[in-house]
C-alpha cells in the first residue's frame, strides 16, 4: 500500500508530503525541476552544503517559492529564466536556464559564496544511465523515482541499540510503501496496479546525505554503519530502490496498492554488465 508520497521541487532542499503524485515523461511533476549550482556549474546538494536542506520550496502552478531558514521568501517562474547555461549533475552535462540575478544574489548571501538557481529544460532533457534504463529524468541523482519500504525503516531502527529513531525524511523517497516484510524490496522487479506500473532498475546506494538529521545540519555517521549491516551493493549501503515509470494513468494516491513481481535473487533488477542481460 502507498503510505507516503513526496516531491522535492529544488534538488537538495526539504521535501513536501503530498496526497497524490502526477507524472510526466520526466517523473513526478514538480519534483527536482530546479537546482542550485556553484560558479563551476556543479550542482549543490546536502553532501557539500548541508545548509541547503534547511530551505523550503513549493510550487503553485508554474511559480516556485523558496523560503530561507530565516523565513524570508522569494518567488520565481520558469518564464523569468531566459539565459541558457550548462550545469553538471554528476557526470551529466545538462542544458538549463538561469534564474534572474536578484534571486541568485539573495540565495548567495546565505551560502557565503556565489550560487545560481537554474530550471530544467524539457526541450533538452537529461537521460538516465543507459545501462539501467532508457528514460528521461530531471535533476534527481540518477532516476526519476525512489521507492522505500516502511517495514525496512522499522527494522533498521530496531537495530540501532537505543539510538534516535530515523525518520523516512532522511532517505528522501518519492513513494513510501508498507505491507511487505522488511528488506523484501531487494527482490522487487516490478510494481503494478490498474493505473500504474513501476519498473525497478537499481538499488539506491546511500551517501553522507542520510547522516544529516532533517531540519538541522547535524550529522550522525552511525547511520551508514547501521545500513551496512543489512543491504549492500557494490560495497555500498543500500536503502530503497530506484525506479522508472512504465505506465501511468492519472494520479498515484495515498492508499493505492501495487501487485509486486519479484526475482529469485537479491537485486535481480540490476543489469549484469558483463553479459548485458537482465540478472
Amino acid at each position: 500500500m502507498v503510505s507516503g508520497l513526496w516531491v522535492y521541487p529544488v534538488k537538495g532542499m526539504s521535501g513536501n508530503p503530498v496526497a497524490s503524485l502526477r507524472f510526466d515523461e520526466f517523473g513526478p511533476i514538480d519534483d527536482r525541476r530546479w537546482m542550485l549550482m556553484d560558479e563551476q556549474g556543479r550542482f549543490i546538494c546536502q553532501r557539500r552544503f548541508p545548509l541547503i536542506g534547511l530551505f523550503k520550496a513549493s510550487v503553485l502552478g508554474q511559480r516556485l517559492t523558496i523560503t530561507a531558514p530565516d523565513g524570508e521568501t522569494k518567488n520565481v517562474s520558469p518564464v523569468d529564466c531566459v539565459t541558457a547555461v550548462r550545469a553538471q549533475v554528476w557526470s551529466d552535462d545538462v542544458a538549463v536556464r538561469l534564474a534572474p540575478d536578484a534571486m541568485n544574489q539573495w540565495l548567495s548571501q546565505y551560502f557565503s559564496q556565489p550560487v545560481y538557481l537554474v530550471c530544467y529544460r524539457t526541450d533538452l532533457p537529461r537521460s538516465t544511465h543507459p545501462d539501467y534504463a532508457q528514460a528521461k529524468v530531471g535533476f534527481a541523482d540518477g532516476f526519476p523515482l525512489l521507492v522505500c519500504l516502511e517495514e525496512s525503516l522499522a527494522a533498521l531502527n530496531q537495530q540501532r541499540d537505543g539510538s534516535n529513531a530515523l525518520s523516512m525524511l532522511r532517505f528522501r523517497p518519492n513513494i513510501v510503501l508498507s505491507g511487505a516484510p522488511a528488506w523484501q524490496e531487494q527482490y522487487w522487479l516490478k510494481l503494478t496496479s490498474d493505473t500504474h506500473q513501476l519498473t525497478i532498475v537499481k538499488p539506491c546506494t546511500r551517501c553522507a546525505v542520510v547522516t544529516i538529521e532533517p531540519g538541522t545540519t547535524e550529522r550522525d555517521p552511525s547511520v551508514l554503519r547501521d545500513l551496512m549491516r543489512n543491504l549492500v551493493w557494490q560495497k555500498q549501503p543500500v536503502f530503497g530502490q530506484n525506479a522508472v515509470l512504465a505506465k501511468t494513468e492519472g494520479a498515484l494516491v495515498l492508499g493505492d496498492s501495487f501487485d509486486v513481481f519479484e526475482g529469485e535473487e537479491p537485486f535481480a533488477a540490476v543489469i549484469d554488465r558483463t553479459t548485458s542481460q537482465p540478472a
